[in-house]
């Protein structure tokens, strides 16, 4: 039997990036996590000084972050996103596939998605 893939969505409150979200995830038809993302007053940073400074500044709700199950894929979009999809993907030691929608242009590491 094939394993299930564990997918992650990460949510946040700008409705442009759930709707491209749940657009993707429904033309994929495949089971997913839904994981909320709320920001603190750091998140108005540029991507590249939250990725200096361990990509999980601009989260208000880290810690509750965290699941037992590490994720096959994680798909996220938009600018403020792209940190904690990248930071998930650093803390864990089988690296998620990772899948951003629209790149933010202040950033490092994107040849890592």
């Amino acid at each position: 039997m094939p394993k299930t893939l564990l997918v992650w969505a990460l949510f946040d409150k700008r409705a442009g990036n759930r709707n491209q979200l749940m657009g993707i995830l429904e033309e994929l038809n495949i089971p997913f996590q839904k994981i909320e993302i709320k920001y603190n007053r750091l998140a108005i940073l540029p991507n590249f000084i939250i990725q200096v400074l361990g990509n999980f500044l601009h989260i208000k709700n880290y810690k509750d972050l965290f699941k037992d199950k590490i994720p096959d894929i994680i798909l996220a979009c938009g600018r403020r996103t792209f940190p904690v999809a990248l930071g998930f993907s650093k803390k864990f030691k089988n690296q998620p596939f990772l899948i951003q929608v629209m790149y933010p242009r202040a950033t490092i590491y994107k040849s890592l998605f």
